[in-house]
């Protein structure tokens, strides 16, 4: 499969260890067809012809629309992402215990950097592999020694699409195809 796959800067240096290693991977990995038992009734074709953009990290999302689509049961503990990256003046962390950190990557504490792309590696597929090569950051939620969070955490994940500069396709053919790739590491210390 040969995509054209655009490199990133964001993020620790582990994700963009990660996006490298994935990105070689796709140079020479199968895709699933509608051969193979689990897609045969999933036709990909589509998505592995056309080009992907991605959507944009700044897009402009209506905060009522956020508000509306936020549980109640989880006010104070509300994260939002926008086309896979956290935008934490969109979230309410209110709620969240000392010593809690949500953000991206680069921010992150070291132990829990570490483990990003541990899971995905082991398991996951060639879907797996295409998200870790589009991955712009990843969203760390680490709890430390002996906090607990006292309510559900609410991940409310919001897409857009593409610009319509990035969508258009360099040979004149058909528009490429929006994507976004969320990734999410949860760190849980030791009680």
């Amino acid at each position: 499969m040969l995509m054209r796959l655009r490199c990133y800067s964001a993020g620790a240096p582990q994700l963009a260890e990660l996006r490298a290693a994935c990105q070689q991977a796709l140079t020479t990995m199968r895709m699933p067809s509608t051969r193979n038992e689990e897609y045969r009734f999933t036709d990909i074709s589509p998505v592995l012809s056309s080009g992907l953009a991605l959507a944009p990290a700044d897009a402009a999302v209506d905060t009522g629309m956020v508000q509306q689509l936020a549980l109640p049961e989880a006010a104070g503990s509300c994260i939002v992402l926008i086309n896979g990256l956290f935008r934490p003046e969109l979230s309410d962390l209110s709620a969240l215990p000392a010593g809690c950190y949500v953000g991206g990557s680069a921010g992150a504490p070291a132990d829990a950097v570490q483990q990003l792309g541990a899971q995905s590696s082991a398991r996951g597929g060639p879907f797996a592999v295409l998200n870790g090569s589009l991955a712009q950051d990843a969203l760390v939620i680490a709890l430390p020694a002996g906090a607990a969070v006292s309510q559900p955490l609410h991940l409310l994940h919001i897409s857009t699409a593409a610009s319509d500069a990035s969508r258009s396709s360099s040979n004149g053919g058909s528009s490429k195809l929006s994507a976004s790739a969320a990734r999410l590491l949860i760190s849980l210390a030791e009680n």
